[in-house]
């Protein structure tokens, strides 16, 4: 059972850049993975940390991992779901 919480605040400025960065460095991850075919988070984490700190430097480093992550995720969801369409055929 999921539950949801509808909760207001103010408009922080900083609170959307860091929301931006995130999202840019999750794609930056995730244009890498797709290029080269590649879903694992520790080979991807070898591949993009570096780049994305210096791209990203007002980045937390625990954000740089959890954007590898979450585009680790979208990596294998797209990976397994091209599976299974083809496994229907």
């Amino acid at each position: 059972m999921q539950r949801a919480i509808t909760t207001f605040c103010e408009y922080d400025a900083d609170l959307i850049k860091t929301m931006e960065l995130f999202n840019k460095a999750c794609q930056e991850v995730i244009n890498v993975g797709w290029e080269i075919k590649e879903y694992n988070k520790m080979e991807l984490h070898k591949l993009t940390y570096r780049a994305i700190r210096r791209d990203f430097p007002l980045l937390q480093s625990s954000l740089v991992e959890a954007a590898r992550d979450v585009a680790s995720d979208m990596l294998k969801k797209t990976k397994f779901a091209k599976k299974a369409s083809a496994r229907q055929r």
